[in-house]
């Protein structure tokens, strides 16, 4: 257990953790499920913090809670301890020869489900005692989750261009528009039918190169919005519109011959996909080690294609 001296004496450091989470989660209900705590427990570690501090740290209301000024002030410093002291626990780790701990890392869908699979078993059978923590979501969401340390790194559609990110080349993709088997060869979008196409939500990078090209031809379609690239394919897959994709992604899919695949216009087909991370991020040897093994992966990937 860890404590600060506080004004009236030593203050739990897991009394910070249930406020960082609370804040985070803007409800005292959702931070006693995220901590599987009992709810009076949490807003009781809350009021002792207030009392330690003599201020108010959340404004309650119907819908949960909101940070005062006080409370968003206490957590920025909280955040910095924490980075603080997870900085501290993988600095210790160094002393040891074998890399080991947590390694947080983000994916755009495509790239989790087609090509990070055999790079993350090459790297886990290496290091086992490396737990690697996968999430995925859009580009723009994993770019905001680096920039908040909430990721270690993240793939992503690049380029990145942010004065606190390092990218690291991992693979250029070919995108492709793809329609239902029994579909007819496209010749252009105005003339394209349904005018329906399907696509992950607004920071999907494929989504914005698909925009882009509608708004190029001078013409209108509804876009539907999934969370999941296997329930866009499926619906491609009946007639119900069309996807872009990644046409390896494509390749990945058990259907694949269900589907007509065309080529798009040169500057709207080549996504390259890079590693991003913080320039601050401290290089605990787990993390440089899955830097080598995202070198090696890459130099097989590009020879490959």
């Amino acid at each position: 257990m860890i404590y600060f001296l506080g004004r009236d004496g030593a203050l739990n450091i897991n009394d910070l953790h249930v406020f960082q989470v609370t804040a985070k989660k803007r409800s005292i209900s959702h931070a006693a499920e995220e901590l599987n705590y009992v709810q009076s427990n949490v807003t009781s570690r809350i009021k002792c913090l207030e009392s330690e501090f003599n201020v108010t740290l959340f404004y309650r209301h119907a819908r949960g809670v909101t940070l005062t000024p006080a409370g968003k002030e206490l957590l920025s410093y909280t955040d910095q301890i924490f980075q603080l002291l997870d900085h501290a626990q993988k600095s210790l780790e160094e002393f040891s020869k074998t890399p080991r701990g947590q390694l947080k890392i983000g994916a755009i869908d495509s790239t989790s489900l087609v090509r990070l699979p055999k790079t993350i078993a090459s790297y886990s059978r290496k290091y086992p005692e490396v737990e690697v923590i996968l999430s995925t979501g859009t580009t723009e969401q994993l770019i905001h989750q680096v920039l908040q340390y909430e990721l270690d790194g993240a793939f992503v559609v690049g380029p990145v261009h942010h004065p606190e990110i390092v990218e690291h080349p991992y693979v250029t993709e070919e995108l492709v528009l793809i329609s239902s088997g029994q579909h007819p060869p496209v010749s252009s979008l105005k003339t394209i039918n349904p005018r329906t196409f399907f696509a992950l939500p607004s920071g999907c990078i494929y989504r914005s190169k698909l925009e882009k090209w509608v708004s190029e031809e001078d013409t209108s379609i509804q876009i539907k919005t999934f969370t999941s690239l296997e329930a866009i394919l499926a619906y491609v897959r009946e007639g119900l519109g069309h996807c872009m994709l990644s046409k390896s992604f494509l390749n990945y899919h058990q259907f694949i011959n269900d589907f007509r695949v065309q080529s798009v216009p040169d500057r709207y087909s080549n996504v390259t996909t890079v590693f991003i991370r913080r320039k601050d991020l401290f290089m605990f040897r787990a993390f440089q080690e899955f830097l080598n093994e995202i070198q090696e992966s890459s130099q097989k990937l590009h020879s490959a294609i």
